[in-house]
């Protein structure tokens, strides 16, 4: 319901109300306000402003099309990727023997190409990998209960899912010798393995109490039981260092290889390499 104002009139004033002569005003080609076209079109009443429009809004023009035909364009591959890589098998490359494992031997251009394999690869389903790698310690109620993992199934990792990805593990120089950058992602050896080196043992970084619901910073070791793993040195060469950690890496792998497989002829068997030159 509208509401109308009224105003009563002023009495007539019996003189003018400026004593002096008002300026000349413009002439009607002057125009005093510039309005754009677009708000003068704008509606100034409550009903124009409230009124439905008799005619629906215009159908989008047939410029869609294009970009339906583009979209179309782009289709999914119908078959998984190809199982392929340029680590796998690692007969392909030099074989390092050594007293507890069996190491390879690649160059850095191997070792870009394997990187850039893995960065295009598609990631496994969340569900294949969840909550394993949030951390499930046996000794841990309050975590197995709030992710409901009291089964010993849930905390055997999934090596046994096809997946295959990278580890880059950077052995720094001594101390005292000139130090380079490491390469983009690449970790230390500390990272991943135990704390006694000479077992040669990948590190249990599930918490032992606390629950939590990401625990981002155990996700690396975690992820590297999943993975190939490259060593290197800024120093380059496979000298002492770079090939007692290769080896003590590659021992880890087989001892999970050999706690967590039932026939090792249907997991993925992940392998350790060192990088020949820098």
């Amino acid at each position: 319901m509208a509401t109308v104002l009224s105003i009563a009139p002023l009495p007539p004033s019996s003189g003018p109300i400026h004593p002096i002569n008002p300026p000349t005003p413009p002439t009607s080609n002057t125009p005093i306000f510039k309005f754009t076209t677009a708000m003068a079109s704008r509606p100034t009443t409550p009903t124009s402003i409230h009124s439905t429009p008799d005619t629906p809004p215009a159908s989008p023009s047939d410029d869609t099309s294009s970009i339906e035909s583009n979209d179309s364009s782009v289709t999914l591959p119908s078959e998984p990727p190809s199982p392929s890589y340029i680590l796998f098998p690692p007969t392909n490359h030099e074989l390092i023997r050594r007293e507890r494992a069996n190491i390879y031997a690649i160059s850095a251009g191997t070792l870009a190409q394997a990187y850039h394999e893995i960065q295009t690869q598609p990631l496994p389903p969340a569900a294949d990998l969840f909550p394993w790698l949030h951390g499930l310690n046996p000794r841990n109620a309050g975590q197995l209960c709030f992710f409901s993992a009291q089964s010993p199934g849930a905390r055997v990792p999934p090596i046994n899912l096809g997946y295959r990805t990278l580890t880059i593990v950077h052995v720094p120089a001594p101390f005292g010798c000139y130090r380079p950058g490491r390469l983009v992602g690449a970790i230390n050896y500390s990272e991943i393995l135990g704390r006694s080196l000479r077992e040669g043992h990948f590190a249990d970084m599930d918490p032992i109490k606390g629950i939590c619901l990401r625990n981002f910073q155990i996700q690396t070791a975690k992820m590297a039981m999943l993975s190939d793993i490259v060593v290197y040195s800024p120093r380059g060469g496979q000298n002492k260092d770079v090939l007692d950690v290769a080896e003590k890496i590659a021992h880890a792998q087989r001892l999970v290889r050999m706690k967590y497989s039932t026939n090792q002829h249907e997991i993925p068997q992940y392998n350790t390499f060192v990088v020949n030159g820098t």
